[in-house]
């Protein structure tokens, strides 16, 4: 059982709880060094998207990074289901922001203006925003938050890997002035420009070593508090690019829109980039609210925060924000500082309010090197543990595919690595998928036997010819895979010369969830295969959606002698049962009985129907001298009866009266459950014996017999059995030896059919 709590509380109560002291006071710290860490990293991530010919309007791509903070920060603070759980812009999103920003740039016309340049790609930023929202929410509409379990850990390994590389890049870009990808590395060699990345490349390695190697929460905001000081100390290092005047003008500046400067037409190509962005924000969503389960101890209802932050990303979107979720390390930063109150949000969004209104000035405190050495370390940490450490737990393919989408990703572009890895996660599924056995059991006639309980001479002919029938329990989604898998199963079967060939093939569907279309083409080969070697397709436990699949071309009027349809693998087994025991008739295995009979010297006239029934019985087994064996001894001693249709021959629960003998028609044992259905337990026809369990072990009736036919029966009561036992003590013993063999050849079906199972 889990040990972790369930985070869901009343919202009023968990509000209340800011002001109780042991919340208090961790809380405001924590939110105060969540908030600093937060205007830093929205400032990082404004200088990785308004670079270049955006770098004029950094002061206002600022502003929308913080107004993204506040609503995904206050949002988050008020609605999670997890008290404390801090929510700000996106490190994935910002890396693939950063490149549609850069491809706009790229084609925009000749002719176009600055401002043309910044509002079509704040128009680009506000609609994936928007996007990213309209898909948090539906998945969480639709209760998809468990979606993350089911995509292939090295594609998601792949896609984080592409981030991290892009956020390095992009880190690069910001503190190297005329760098923009792989292709401008040699720049970083040059002496004069070695001094502008090594400083960020220093501190964000720095930070990558600590923060792995130490886990005490105030590490990071004392390493960013320091290397502000000791920057702002050391001659030559360069400041933020945000002149002082323009950080007071954050304020103002950003709710400025104007559309008839978006150049629609270069923002709609940007469509396919802001899916991707809203797929890749899904999964790193789900991924960091995974996480934050391991760190709280807590539970979280994915539901409920994909719903939350596709609330908080629309409104973020209206006002020109970028993609903002839920934050796994300044999260658990919160919780190991104390700070588990929704204080902590309300915090961090009225800090980040309080710099883009009145405190813009600040931002000139924060020098290049620091900016751009949290974006190397947010890109050398993705890179660390979904290359590095993914390389330790991966197989070499797995790992493959992880370099693959990487490759893809910083070489072609996201959008097609994103598709990649889909292709892929297709591939990886359908690999997997079949090597899971369509079949949960092989069993045939002698291993398993149907519920129609057959005379035992025609039990143990069946025993012999159990190869005629042919069981395959499936399982699972059938598919083109999986269901070419099952029709090379058969043919293998049909075709092996070491034992007889099945006249029967039971197909039962009990398992199986679900029939792909492209599975029905297997199905029609496998009926070719039945026609052509004479074999009967008996399909058993079909949903109505299945068996309208397979109606469409193997269940046809023309071919009906291929095949069969029953509800259940009990009564198909059953019906195969039958039609063997009538082939076996035909060539003239029971005639066998007559040459017994012969043997015995057992006239008709001697013999009644009852004793003909248990010589025919006892003489195929021969465990009795013949000259000593007189069943005809027992017809006094047992009572005729003549049973319609609905009479009950044996009630459930009643005490045990005796023992029945069924010489001709039809009788069915059920249980009847508590919630009152009932299951067939067998169905026997005329040469078999009820009631011996409760006859022998003086226990009351575990299930009913009903009557299905008219029938005549013979009834031996236990005081009956006991008169005998004192007067025809060797006819009684060997009735007795005829009911343990009878019932221990019951016992060794069963025994043999959880050995099959369990093979």
């Amino acid at each position: 059982m889990s040990n972790h709590r369930v985070a869901k509380e009343p919202f009023i109560k968990s509000l209340l709880q800011v002001f109780q002291p042991r919340y208090l006071l961790p809380s405001l710290i924590s939110g105060l060094i969540v908030s600093v860490i937060a205007v830093i990293v929205s400032t990082a991530f404004a200088s990785l998207i308004f670079s270049g010919e955006l770098s004029p309007y950094l002061h206002t791509g600022i502003a929308l990074m913080l107004f993204a903070s506040i609503i995904a920060g206050g949002f988050a603070a008020l609605t999670s289901s997890l008290p404390g759980l801090i929510s700000g812009v996106q490190d994935s999103a910002a890396a693939m922001l950063a490149i549609m920003a850069a491809t706009i740039v790229q084609t925009m016309p000749p002719t176009a203006t600055s401002e043309e340049y910044f509002f079509t790609v704040v128009g680009a930023i506000a609609l994936s925003t928007i996007l990213t929202g309209i898909f948090f929410f539906v998945f969480g509409q639709f209760k998809l938050g468990n979606l993350i379990r089911f995509i292939p850990y090295p594609i998601i390994a792949g896609f984080l890997a592409g981030t991290g590389l892009l956020l390095v890049l992009g880190a690069f870009s910001v503190i190297v002035e005329g760098f923009s990808g792989v292709a401008d590395f040699s720049l970083l060699l040059q002496g004069e420009l070695l001094l502008d990345w090594l400083p960020s490349f220093i501190f964000g390695v720095l930070l990558l070593i600590v923060l792995n190697r130490f886990d005490h929460p105030l590490i990071m905001p004392a390493m960013l508090l320091g290397a502000m000081v000791i920057f702002q100390i050391l001659p030559g290092q360069p400041l933020s690019d945000i002149p002082d005047n323009l950080a007071r003008e954050l304020g103002s500046s950003f709710f400025i829109f104007n559309l008839e400067q978006v150049q629609w037409s270069i923002l709609l190509k940007q469509t396919g980039s802001g899916v991707a962005i809203a797929v890749v924000s899904v999964i790193a969503l789900l991924l960091n609210a995974s996480g934050i389960e391991l760190a709280t101890e807590r539970d979280i209802d994915l539901n409920r925060e994909l719903k939350v932050a596709g609330i908080s990303n629309i409104l973020a979107g209206l006002g020109g924000g970028m993609v903002g979720s839920h934050v796994l390390g300044d999260t658990t930063l919160v919780y190991r500082m104390g700070g588990k109150s929704r204080l902590v949000g309300l915090v961090l969004a009225g800090v980040c309010t309080f710099v883009l209104f009145a405190g813009g000035g600040l931002l000139a405190l924060f020098p290049k090197p620091v900016l751009g050495g949290v974006l190397l370390f947010l890109g050398f940490d993705f890179l660390l543990t979904w290359v590095y450490k993914a390389w330790f737990k991966l197989s070499l393919v797995d790992f493959s595919l992880v370099i693959l989408i990487l490759f893809v990703i910083t070489f072609v572009g996201f959008l097609e690595g994103i598709a990649l890895g889909s292709v892929l996660a297709v591939a990886l599924f359908v690999m997997e998928y079949s090597r899971i056995s369509v079949v949960r059991h092989t069993l045939s006639g002698a291993t398993y036997q149907s519920n129609f309980k057959q005379p035992r001479l025609y039990e143990q002919l069946l025993r012999q010819k159990g190869d005629w029938i042919y069981i395959l329990e499936l399982q699972g989604f059938i598919f083109f895979g999986t269901a070419h898998t099952l029709l090379k199963k058969i043919s293998q079967r049909v075709e092996n010369v070491q034992i007889p060939a099945p006249r029967f093939i039971v197909l039962d569907f009990r398992r199986v969830n679900g029939l792909d279309s492209s599975a029905i083409f297997s199905f029609a080969r496998m009926k070719q295969l039945a026609i052509s070697k004479g074999v009967v397709l008996v399909f058993t436990h079909l949903s109505e959606k299945m068996q309208y699949q397979l109606e469409k071309e193997i269940l046809v009027p023309e071919d009906s002698a291929a095949w069969r349809v029953f509800s259940d693998m009990d009564r198909g087994v059953e019906w195969c049962e039958s039609h063997a025991i009538e082939t076996l008739k035909s060539v003239g295995i029971t005639p066998k009985i007559k040459e017994h009979q012969g043997k015995a010297n057992l006239s008709v006239g001697k013999l009644d129907n009852l004793y003909k029934s248990f010589a025919e019985e006892y003489m195929l087994h021969n465990t009795v001298d013949e000259e000593s064996f007189d069943m005809a001894a027992l017809t006094p001693h047992m009572e005729e009866m003549d049973v319609v249709p609905g009479d009950t021959l044996i009630m459930q629960g009643d005490d045990g009266k005796g023992l029945y003998y069924l010489e001709t028609g039809l009788l069915t044992a059920q249980l009847e459950q508590d919630d009152g259905q009932t299951v067939r337990l067998s169905t026997m026809s005329e040469k078999t014996i009820v009631g011996e369990v409760s006859f022998y072990l003086g226990t009351p009736a575990s299930a009913s017999v009903l009557v299905n036919q008219p029938s005549k029966i013979y009834f031996l009561s236990t005081e009956k059995l006991a008169e005998m036992e004192n007067t025809m003590p060797e006819i009684t013993t060997e009735l007795h030896k005829f009911m343990a063999q009878n019932v221990s050849e019951r016992l060794l079906n069963t025994t043999n059919r959880l050995d099959a199972l369990l093979k």
